[in-house]
């Protein structure tokens, strides 16, 4: 769809039709500032027309949800875009992610988002329903798309006691890394990821509700978060910004354990992981 040169997008809205649902947002100067600061970069990067870095759309349409429409895990409730499901738990499997054009801080972006496929398997822990949500994002005076990404929403039982207590099946089998880093996520960066992405979600901030309610050791650390720290690695290894991502999330990782950021070359683009504190991958990212 073309837009005339004066059109003005509305800002922070969301419109849901026909199993599509189209919102609108700006790419905020302070917002880009704010997880600059969070990655520990110059928070003074980010100036209106600079360009938006792969994978910091995550802070472009927050779920405006009203608080009582909240569930206790701080997640929002079923709405009428996402199919209904009789599976209550929700985990997110992984994203593939295109850049295609320039989006630049202070753009007014407008985002298309329809549901690309809908899956029903049966896993090691039970039944699953894996929804492909494909979100297309546009500058909202183009046509063309900047970045699309197709996030995959794994439905499964409710917890139970051996999803966090259960050991590992087998012991670690470390690949050789070129490059290598170590991360400690603490308490507060995790909090402040969640509010620069507007993400209730309980189990990335409250820790009695993280381990009373949830059963999990400490915080879990937000996949996207770790995400976000391998591709800066991989930006100050090659000094180079990549064009396409694709991330599966294996495992989880915790608050105030050492997380070991890899970074190995293939023959075409990059891959890159990160390992918990024992060893074993918990997100692995392929990069062009």
């Amino acid at each position: 769809m073309d837009y005339p040169p004066d059109y003005r997008c509305p800002m922070n809205a969301t419109e849901t039709l026909n199993g599509r649902e189209e919102a609108w947002d700006t790419c905020a100067e302070t917002n880009v500032k704010r997880l600059a600061a969070l990655l520990n970069l110059d928070p003074s990067r980010g100036d209106e027309g600079e360009l938006l870095p792969l994978g910091w759309q995550v802070i472009l349409f927050p779920p405006l949800v009203r608080q009582d429409e909240l569930g206790p895990d701080g997640h929002p409730g079923p709405s009428g875009f996402m199919p209904s499901s009789p599976l209550p738990r929700r985990v997110h499997g992984g994203r593939r992610v295109w850049g295609h054009s320039a989006l630049c801080v202070g753009d007014p972006v407008r985002r298309l988002s329809e549901i690309a496929s809908v899956q029903h398997k049966d896993g090691r822990s039970g039944p699953l329903m894996i929804v492909t949500v494909r979100h297309t994002i546009f500058r909202a005076d183009r046509s063309e798309p900047a970045i699309v990404e197709e996030q995959d929403i794994i439905y499964r039982e409710a917890k139970s006691s051996s999803d966090v207590t259960s050991p590992k099946a087998k012991s670690p089998q470390r690949r050789e890394a070129l490059h290598e880093r170590i991360f400690r996520p603490t308490a507060p960066l995790l909090f402040r990821f969640s509010a620069v992405t507007f993400n209730a979600h309980r189990i990335h901030y409250d820790q009695p509700y993280a381990t009373k309610i949830e059963g999990y050791p400490a915080l879990v650390v937000n996949g996207g978060l770790t995400a976000l720290f391998l591709l800066q690695l991989l930006r100050d290894v090659t000094g180079q910004e990549p064009s396409y991502y694709e991330a599966k999330n294996l495992g989880l990782l915790f608050c105030d354990r050492d997380v070991r950021l890899c970074a190995a070359p293939l023959a075409e683009g990059w891959r890159l992981w990160a390992e918990d504190d024992e060893g074993h991958i918990a997100i692995e990212m392929v990069t062009k």
